[in-house]
């Protein structure tokens, strides 16, 4: 396109009006949330993952992972060169937060929104696909996904906070590009990215720390049509026309910048890109996708037009006039009438609050230009819609109304700072910019600007540039030094560069710019001009520097930065020991760099610095390098901060739970040790432990957390290093670490005996036994666990613990510490017994299998006394856990084949019930019997007469029958059924509610007769359910066996019943036991030839019994018994 046919203004409004529908989608989202909720990550394998993510828990979501997979459902297979990542599938993660769906609802309706689906016809659910980790160097090559299961149409991934760098996603589809560096927020904020599946995207390599992301398939649910990605590529292939020429076109006539003016108005607190709907987010989607590929910046801001004139109050109804100057409705005053202008003294239209697409404030009032506005007269559009705002006096006839709407600015980057330092406010904005960030990127194109605009203030102009300049060195780009020298005589430019040297805040930089002038010297002296000829030259025709004075400079120079070094970055290290070698060598750098280097650094700094003189090849291994290596080291332990502070700026509240500990730095110390080893000072690791221990700065909370989160895993990470490394034979105090790391963990128990987690007591139990002597365990943990008030769990803790860890131990040969150590378990496991609350069937076979899974049967007796004597043997514990309990506990003692063993506790339950719940049978009523037989004559087969009837002939507790809304002549006929056949067995009344009712009371010796009959039939029930077989049941009801029957059938008066073999006299012997095992008892075993029998048939085929007879209802129990 021709520059004189260019109109970048009206062809974007031609591009916008004729192709508006195609407007309407977008193939990406990307969304920050500072509100959003910590979701309690659970992982099934892990437990609960801390956020924002550190290094501890990324490691353990590591181990716990698989290296993902790539390709599609059929077929998949890790290819690292696609992808480095870590997966956990979806179904191993929870989320404890409830508000976390809600979260996800709230993103799954903003998705949607952009994409341009249709949320009541599709109803999209997310379903979570994975959860992703990525570490340093993990990436993901351009890759497009396969559909992960049917109705998926887009994915969305969730990045949870954690600190890292690098991880830029790349977006891409057919002309459209979308990038999105999430890394600077990452700590405060959880990101979300969506996109189409036909979308390809990227990740490039994290290039440190941790990057944690929830990866969910966005689902059609509904027959309607799939929602798919609808971007017309030839709308995008026209827009992108349009902004590469005006990316290009650098002439008077191109726009500083486009204001677009949008379909809704959103409210500024706060604006930003999120906020927009509909096709509004769409257009932004589509310019935002186009602009990072182009060049361009994208902002919002508020367009506000106030008419101010006079009212007409003439009467007049809702005509032209007032839908164009969108009236905002009748006042009180005016009734019907609608209030308008007569006419319109003022217009006043303004562009606020500039911000960009993340709401961050760019400016609060934007200038702009009538050629720079989408449409070309936006007073005109706005006042076509409904106003925001009137005040209209009708005592003066004055009338002002205010019209709000959001618009899209859009401009290259090449006018950033035309646009954002915009005036004489601007340029002021401008130059405080340039002073206070001094050595950005940006730091030359900013220069510029200020000097473009130095008519403003040319005095301030030339001070804050000159100041930029004399800032430091790094200000000057490499290539320039050379082309000042080749046009400058040197004493024009030798008091600027001091200055340059002087300001300059790096030592690298430093050294490099010295380093860049003398090669310059060099090259330069090589050529054939003398310095006479320079001399001559440079006073008449060359201006330029001579290389002599620039080397004779230099060499002063260079002595002068290394007596006065900066504060140096990890990064200096070899720029640092090259400057020695090249100024004295070993003996300067001891005498001259070292002192200040040990004075002025920071402690990573001083770590870095040891490995990089340990490995520097040109200063040999020497006693005198070995001294400056411990030195170094020495000086490094001093000054870092082994019980790091929490950040002083506010992060997510919801994340720090008003923490007041310190955090303990457990990689940190975990270096230093590794670094006094590599470079030869083991000695140095008393001197990081003597840091460590020295918690008398801590409070005593702060000092427990510190032993165990830092103390004890640093005394199993020594441990480990001398197990893994034959040259480590022992770690200078390792003992100290050890002895102080435990009893402080041990004061910690003590006052939190309800937290001991298997996690800690592993933490506890590593640090007691290093190389197999357990003599810490059994001398000092034992012992003070055993004074400590332990919570129910953690003694169960304790004795899975231990058994776990048995096998390391080591004692010597005739110690008694092993018989000692297994009595102290056995002690917890029996505590553990009979403090675990017992309140259901299931929690008891439970206590019974762990007893055999830790190898103790002998605590069985523990158990069944406490549910056989409880404090309370009332009715509802009988009824609510014994009775129940009996099928279990039949199951769990056929499965260890001790049956016979266990009898006693079925017949000492089924005499409690006979004397607790049972009692004596009523005493024989011959004329409660005859009255009952009445009852046969009631012949009316109606639904209410058998509802009565059966209510009277049946056996349940129930005395009264309650028959609601019969209505008057159903509850007549009824009533004369009642007078008929109940004389004497029951009574009736009315209830005279409408429609009315009637209630039947059973007679009392009904009432009790019925009562016991139906206890009586459940104690048949509770008979089969312990076995069907009667000789099954004789062999465990032994001599009880007649007794229980009889009380049953009703055949024994006043039951008093023996109880048999008491508890604590169970015998000691019990049978062979099943292999131990902690999953749950199954009811059936499997055969040699493969069929399953059941555990009744084991009982048959030990017994021989054959015969099957079920207890009968009929037999026992007969009405005529009364």
């Amino acid at each position: 396109m021709a520059a004189d046919e260019l109109d970048i203004r009206a062809d974007l409004e031609h591009l916008s009006r004729i192709h508006k529908t195609d407007l309407n989608a977008a193939f990406s989202f990307h969304g920050s949330y500072a509100d959003a909720p910590n979701p309690i990550l659970n992982l099934s394998n892990l437990g609960i993952v801390g956020l924002p993510l550190g290094t501890r828990d990324a490691e353990a979501i590591k181990r716990g992972a698989i290296q993902a997979a790539s390709g599609t459902r059929q077929q998949t297979a890790v290819d690292t060169r696609v992808r480095e990542r870590w997966g956990i599938d979806g179904k191993l993660v929870t989320f404890l937060n409830p508000v976390w769906n809600t979260y996800i609802s709230r993103v799954i309706r903003e998705v949607c929104q952009t994409l341009g689906v249709n949320v009541e016809g599709s109803r999209p659910r997310a379903e979570l696909h994975k959860l992703f980790l990525y570490e340093t160097g993990s990436h993901f090559l351009p890759h497009i996904d396969a559909e992960e299961a049917n109705g998926m149409f887009a994915s969305i991934v969730v990045i949870l906070p954690s600190v890292f760098t690098g991880g830029v996603t790349h977006l891409t589809h057919g002309g459209l590009s979308a990038i999105h560096d999430i890394a600077p927020t990452s700590l405060l904020n959880t990101t979300v990215i969506a996109w189409y599946t036909n979308v390809q995207y990227e990740i490039k390599p994290i290039t440190s720390g941790y990057h944690l992301a929830l990866s969910y398939n966005l689902m059609h649910t509904t027959t309607s049509l799939r929602p798919a990605l609808s971007i017309n590529h030839e709308v995008v292939k026209k827009f992108a026309a349009v902004l590469q020429a005006w990316a290009h076109d650098d002439s008077d006539r191109s726009p500083e910048k486009i204001i677009f003016l949008l379909n809704y108005q959103y409210s500024d607190t706060p604006l930003k890109g999120s906020a927009l709907e509909g096709a509004d987010a769409h257009k932004l989607a589509l310019l935002s996708g186009l602009a990072q590929k182009h060049g361009f910046s994208l902002g919002l801001a508020t367009a506000r037009c106030r008419l101010i004139g006079s009212a007409d109050e003439s009467d007049r109804d809702d005509d032209e006039w007032g839908r164009r100057h969108g009236s905002c409705g009748t006042s009180d005053d005016t009734e019907d009438k609608v209030v308008d202008f007569a006419m319109i003294d003022d217009r006043e239209l303004t562009i606020e609050h500039f911000v960009d697409v993340e709401g961050k404030p760019i400016r609060e009032h934007l200038a702009f230009e009538d050629n720079e506005t989408i449409p070309e007269d936006l007073t005109e559009d706005l006042e076509f819609g409904e106003c925001d705002e009137e005040e209209y006096d009708k005592y003066c006839g004055s009338l002002t109304r205010l019209y709000l709407r959001t618009v899209l600015v859009i401009w290259p980057n090449r006018d950033n700072f035309w646009v954002i330092y915009q005036g004489p406010d601007g340029f002021k904005r401008a130059c405080d910019t340039l002073e206070s960030c001094m050595h950005t990127s940006k730091n030359e194109d900013l220069a510029e600007f200020i000097l473009a605009r130095n008519d403003t203030n040319s005095k301030r102009a030339a001070e804050v540039v000159c100041r930029a300049g004399y800032n430091g060195v790094s200000t000057l780009p490499e290539g320039n030094a050379a082309q000042v020298l080749d046009l400058f005589m040197w004493e024009d430019v030798r008091e600027s560069f001091e200055l340059m040297l002087k300001h300059d805040r790096y030592n690298a930089s430093r050294l490099k710019f010295l380093k860049l002038l003398a090669d310059w010297a060099l090259n330069t002296e090589d050529g054939n001009n003398t310095e006479d000829e320079y001399q001559f030259m440079g006073a008449k025709e060359h201006q330029s520097a001579i290389p002599a004075e620039v080397l004779a400079w230099v060499s002063v120079q260079i002595p002068e930065v290394l007596k006065t070094l900066r504060t140096p970055r990890e990064s200096e290290s070899k720029f640092l020991l090259d400057a020695a070698k090249g100024n004295g060598g070993m003996a300067f750098l001891k005498d001259s760099m070292l002192p200040q280097l040990l004075l002025s650094s920071e402690p990573s700094f001083l770590l870095s610095f040891v490995y990089a003189l340990f490995a520097f090849e040109d200063f040999p291994q020497s006693s005198e390098k070995a001294f400056m290596i411990s030195t170094i080291l020495k000086q490094a332990i001093s000054k870092e901060t082994f019980h790091a502070m929490p950040p002083s700026h506010p992060t997510w509240p919801y994340y720090t739970g008003g923490q007041t500990a310190k955090v303990p730095a457990v990689p940190t110390a975990e270096n230093y040790i590794s670094a006094c080893f590599a470079v030869g000072c083991p000695n140095r690791v008393s001197d990081i432990i003597d840091r460590i221990t020295d918690v008398s700065s801590l409070s005593a909370q702060q000092a427990q957390k510190c032993a165990k989160d830092l103390l004890l895993p640093l005394v199993a990470y020594c441990a480990n290093l001398m197990i893994t490394n034959s040259e480590i034979e022992s770690v200078n105090g390792l003992e100290k670490l050890q002895h102080i790391g435990i009893q402080l963990h041990l004061d910690w128990v003590r006052e939190n005996p309800d937290v001991l987690t298997k996690e800690e007591f592993t933490k506890l139990l590593n640090a007691a036994v290093l190389k197999g002597d357990p003599r810490m365990l059994s001398e000092t943990v034992i012992p003070k666990l055993q004074a400590t008030k332990l919570s129910v769990p953690a003694l169960r803790v304790i004795v899975e613990g231990t058994r776990q860890h048995r096998a390391r131990f080591v004692f010597p040969c005739g110690d008694t510490g092993a018989a000692s150590l297994d009595l102290s378990i056995k002690s917890f496991a029996e505590q553990y017994i009979l403090r675990l609350p017992l309140p259901a069937p299931h929690v008891i076979i439970s206590a019974l299998d762990w007893c055999l899974y830790i190898e103790h049967p002998e605590l069985y007796q523990k158990i069944i006394a406490r549910f056989l004597d409880p404090p309370k043997m009332d009715k509802a514990y009988i009824n609510n856990l014994l009775i129940p309990l009996l099928p279990a506990f039949r199951d769990w003692a056929v499965k260890i084949n001790a049956l016979d063993t266990f009898a006693f506790v079925f017949q000492r339950v089924l005499l409690r019930w006979l004397q607790k719940i049972l009692g004596p049978p009523p005493a024989p009523n011959p004329t409660l019997a005859s009255q009952i037989k009445e009852l046969d004559k009631w012949t009316c087969t109606c639904h209410v007469c058998h509802s009565a009837r059966s209510f009277l002939q049946e056996n349940q507790a129930q005395r009264t029958l309650t028959l609601d809304s019969l209505g008057a002549p159903t509850r007549k006929h009824l009533e004369v059924f009642l007078s008929a056949h109940t004389r004497g067995l029951a009574t009736f009344s009315t209830i005279k509610k409408k429609p009315q009712g009637s209630t039947i009371t059973k007679s009392h010796a009904l009432h009790q007769f019925s009562s016991w009959k139906a206890v009586q039939q459940e104690g048949v029930r509770i008979l089969n359910r312990i076995s069907t077989d009667d000789g099954r049941l004789r062999r465990l009801l032994g001599s009880q066996y007649s007794q229980i029957v009889a009380a049953i059938k009703g055949n024994t008066p006043a039951l008093q019943p023996a109880l048999p073999t008491p508890v604590h006299n169970l015998p000691a012997g019990l049978p062979p036991l099943a292999r131990p095992t902690m999953g749950p008892a199954s009811s059936s075993q499997s055969t040699a030839n493969g069929r399953r029998t059941t555990n009744e048939e084991k009982e048959d085929a030990a017994s021989g019994l054959e015969r099957r007879y079920r207890l009968n209802l009929d037999r026992l129990i007969q009405v005529t018994d009364v």
